[in-house]
């Protein structure tokens, strides 16, 4: 979780100074704790594990659209590298928990955010997308396929009831 939110707190803040260091670090304290709050509200530790491929891609996207640490922009592939991870890591938090699949409409706009014209944002974007959706079949397939075999149903329990024309399918009751 903490070099996710360091990736966040250094592209919000780039100053190479101690006193950006300073804050850089008073921000990840602050968004670490926030992981304590959570868990008095009833929340279990498991939601915050699965959160933290969220906030690498989150953090990724951001520094997408930052300069690099010497103060020069990123060329395309660097840029193209940081999108196609963290649309790889979006899809391993929407494959670890699919409650997170509403908050990948922020990505988009993060993963628009590089220069470039419209044409290679497009492309950029379909990249990020690409990447996400390879890697959320690549971690939630085997799962998926697990749960369809044992129960007729890849997101058992939930929904089960719209699931029952694959139960008859493939012959499990």
């Amino acid at each position: 979780l903490i070099p996710g939110v360091w990736l966040i707190a250094r592209s919000l803040n780039m100053e190479p100074s101690f006193y950006g260091l300073i804050l850089r670090s008073l921000g990840v304290a602050m968004g670490c704790m926030t992981s304590m709050v959570l868990a008095h509200v009833g929340m279990t530790s498991n939601d915050v594990l699965v959160s933290i491929p969220f906030v690498w891609a989150m953090g990724l996207a951001m520094l997408a659209s930052t300069d690099s640490p010497i103060g020069q922009a990123r060329s395309a592939k660097s840029v193209d590298r940081l999108l196609l991870g963290s649309g790889a890591m979006l899809g391993a938090s929407v494959a670890l928990k699919l409650s997170n699949l509403p908050l990948a409409p922020i990505l988009l706009v993060f993963w628009a955010l590089p220069a470039g014209s419209i044409a290679l944002r497009i492309r950029r974007i379909g990249l990020a997308v690409a990447a996400a959706t390879g890697a959320a079949v690549l971690i939630y397939g085997y799962w998926g396929w697990v749960l369809t075999k044992r129960f007729g149903n890849p997101i058992f329990p939930i929904m089960d009831g719209h699931f029952e024309w694959l139960r008859n399918l493939i012959g499990v009751s």
